[in-house]
């Protein structure tokens, strides 16, 4: 059952009256750790008394929203949703609006989550820059992405292009946040790396690494690029430990969550530096376990033809002793068996996650686990056989969606609120091949909605949209 937390606020006013409205102002942060949230939707609608008011808007970068214009004789809503579903609310009475409305509420993220934000980059002679999102996410909900690329600009598509003006590094940094159809904040996570812009062809070295975990003891592995042999390396670990040398091995005196950082330089002619690069990333220590390097989780996966299964097929090398798999959405969501046949019911993408426990090559118990966001696109909904998110999105007007039929099918389309109730239906016959779904918007007020898309079969599918 959703909780539902009420904050009865009667503080000291301190707010614009305009025209007979009020602003309100207020900040949102994560629970454990006092950190602000940015990019959390916030949302509020008055009382019947002034039926028509309602919006939704987002924290800024440090975690603060505005709302304006609402009508100073009304009772205000105002509410935002955490990552267990819970609400947090507060209610505003007339002409009584506080100063600022704070919440504290948990995301869950616990230093990323099911979250873990990367990228790559391509620069070319232009001073044009390709990032590539390597991004995954714990599969369950939807995901925003937030760029900034150091030079005062910013993007949320997935995979985006800039051209710089100057030459020059610059920090790039890439913010993920995944969200439960609430549109509460499942994880975040954050990636920065350096991104050297030359003018004459792209970067030349590019710091990366990857990293293996037992108990305390890490094995770093170089990957940078080129492997020249005049490059030095210099190693951050997170705790004020340091390295030079090519592929460590660091022993974490406590368990936790680092975020190491490894600096490339390669030198040119007359003591000069030819190209510099940062790569960082985080590495968790467990604080358990031996030597693992022969004990490695992997798997491949598959879709059975003419099925809404999957076979998934361990890799995985090692001594093991036992299988554990995790299936967010699918049927059944757990297996501990080596090589499982899942059905799923959603094109959604999801994170499958297999935990071995094998005998390292040292006589210890070791656990190893390995996660992969894979897509479900061949998977059929009855009739459906594929379909598009919602875009634009946000939307003003109209939105639209795509989809795929195999066959002549009678299509079921609501436009749902977030407190469930159905705002629009339309009952369509579609042949089969690939149709534009168009969804009228223009008569809703500001907010997030669902569109649910029911088949014959009575397989229903959801997706999420927000009115400007």
């Amino acid at each position: 059952m959703k909780k539902i937390l009420w904050l009865f606020l009667y503080l000291l006013p301190a707010f614009v009256f305009g025209q007979g409205t009020i602003q309100i102002t207020g900040l949102i942060t994560e629970i454990n750790t006092g950190m602000p949230i940015a990019n959390h939707p916030v949302y509020a609608y008055a009382d019947s008394t002034c039926a028509n008011y309602s919006t939704t808007i987002y924290t800024d970068p440090n975690g603060n929203f505005f709302i304006s214009n609402y009508p100073t004789q009304c009772v205000i809503y105002v509410y935002v949703y955490d990552c267990m579903n819970t609400a947090y609310t507060a209610t505003i009475t007339p002409n009584t609006p506080p100063a600022s409305i704070n919440f504290a509420i948990n995301t869950c993220a616990g230093g990323g989550g099911g979250c873990s934000a990367n990228f790559t980059a391509t620069t070319n002679a232009t001073n044009t820059v390709s990032f590539s999102n390597l991004s995954t996410a714990s599969g369950t909900g939807q995901v925003a992405y937030v760029w900034d690329f150091g030079n005062g600009t910013n993007s949320s598509i997935m995979n985006p292009s800039v051209t710089y003006s100057a030459a020059g590094t610059y920090i790039v940094c890439l913010t993920m946040n995944e969200y439960s159809p609430n549109g509460a904040i499942i994880c975040t996570d954050t990636f920065c790396n350096s991104v050297v812009v030359s003018g004459s062809g792209g970067n030349n070295c590019q710091a990366s690494f990857g990293s293996q975990a037992n108990g305390n003891i890490v094995y770093f592995n170089n990957a940078s690029t080129p492997n020249a042999n005049n490059a030095t390396y210099s190693w951050n670990f997170g705790n004020s430990g340091t390295s030079n040398q090519m592929n460590p091995i660091y022993t974490y005196p406590n368990p936790g969550v680092y975020n190491v950082c490894l600096t490339m330089t390669v030198p040119g002619a007359n003591g000069t530096v030819a190209c510099t690069s940062v790569y960082c990333d985080s590495v968790v220590v467990s604080g358990s376990g031996g030597n693992n390097s022969n004990c490695v989780a992997d798997f491949t996966y598959a879709p059975i033809q003419g099925t809404t299964m999957f076979q998934f097929t361990s890799t995985s090398t090692g001594n093991i002793i036992s299988y554990s798999w995790t299936f967010p959405g699918g049927s059944p969501a757990t297996s501990t068996q080596q090589n499982p046949q899942i059905a799923f019911n959603s094109l959604q993408p999801v994170n499958v996650s297999l935990t071995i426990v094998c005998i390292d090559s040292l006589g210890n118990q070791v656990t190893v686990t390995s996660s992969k966001l894979i897509s479900l696109t061949d998977v059929s909904e009855g009739t459906i056989s594929a379909i598009s998110d919602i875009y634009p999105n946000p939307s003003n007007a109209a939105a639209y969606l795509d989809m795929t039929l195999t066959e002549n099918s009678l299509v079921t389309i609501r436009v749902v609120n977030i407190m469930g109730q159905q705002l629009t239906e339309n009952v369509i016959r579609y042949p089969s091949g690939n149709h534009q779904v168009v969804i009228k918007t223009e008569m809703l007020a500001s907010g997030f909605y669902f569109v649910e898309i029911k088949t014959e079969e009575g397989k229903v599918l959801t997706k999420k949209f927000v009115k400007e």
